[in-house]
């Protein structure tokens, strides 16, 4: 690499850094814990330079000591059988989605972009909390509610066939909520004595290939369990209240952290794979393959 090549790198380099920290400020954090790169291009040797640069540039800045994490982003293709159609794919030689043809690749311009940064000590985190505070404890008071209730309001002279379904449903909740936790803790590089939410990159392996928020699904499928199980009005109305308000309250502001969180790669995510919808799920996984 000559000189003549390093110098604006070494600028961009410091613009994105100075991004980085003046979003650190903007937000009122402590210090950077780490700063999330897409390298395009060469990966391996534009890595290397990135990697020394960050390094000098980041000494005595909220950032010195911040883990860098990079990740190769995809390649720029265009179609000229499609007028000119452009897209994105992570394949050497790629053919276009819409009529098949073989597209050539775009020159790449730009070497490394900043994705996301992680920090410690944020006014923005305890903010998101407060917000997050009043759905979020309503809907714990809804779940909680539906389990106690049942306790009491259970119909023996309900339909049997209904309460089979419910258990089998149950069932496959118990599995639905274990699995991302197992998931997390494996694949989402979680910092040592947190908890598994606390992942450092985005899983989107396992069951997060089928569906983005497995999880918060098993609470929904949890309150459909106690409906068909229970089978009174009363624990109805609250089953059928609590998937709502997790339907447009807690998975949507869900959607919204982690696109703070893991930026583009997220944004891209969310295209991939549905939020909910599991058998929309597994079609498109079986497709991908």
């Amino acid at each position: 690499m000559s000189e003549r090549h390093l110098v604006p790198e070494r600028e961009k380099a410091r613009a994105l850094l100075d991004q980085a920290l003046a979003e650190a400020r903007s937000h009122g954090a402590g210090r950077i814990a780490a700063l999330h790169f897409v390298v395009y291009g060469s990966f391996h040797e534009t890595e290397a330079r990135l990697r020394s640069l960050l390094q000098e540039l980041s000494a005595n800045t909220p950032a010195e000591g911040a883990q860098v994490i990079i990740r190769a982003g995809p390649k720029r293709f265009i179609c000229w059988n499609c007028c000119g159609l452009r897209f994105d794919s992570d394949e050497e030689e790629a053919v276009c989605p819409n009529c098949g043809h073989t597209a050539t690749p775009i020159p790449t311009d730009i070497t490394f972009a900043l994705d996301h940064v992680e920090m410690t000590g944020s006014a923005s985190d305890k903010n998101r909390r407060m917000n997050w505070s009043p759905v979020w404890s309503l809907w714990m008071i809804l779940l909680t509610a539906q389990v106690i209730l049942s306790l009491f309001l259970y119909n023996p002279a309900g339909s049997k066939t209904l309460q089979i379904a419910g258990w089998g449903i149950g069932a496959f909740t118990g599995i639905l909520g274990v699995w991302p936790i197992i998931a997390l803790r494996r694949r989402g590089a979680v910092p040592p004595g947190k908890s598994y939410t606390h992942t450092t990159v985005l899983v989107d392996s396992g069951i997060y290939a089928i569906v983005r928020h497995p999880q918060y699904l098993s609470f929904m499928l949890f309150s459909l369990f106690l409906m068909l199980v229970i089978q009174h009005w009363f624990v109805a109305a609250i089953s059928v209240a609590a998937i709502a308000l997790a339907y447009v309250g807690i998975v949507p502001q869900a959607d919204r952290e982690n696109l703070e969180k893991f930026g583009a790669a997220y944004a891209q995510y969310m295209q991939e794979v549905p939020r909910l919808n599991l058998l929309a799920g597994i079609v498109r996984r079986l497709r991908r393959k």
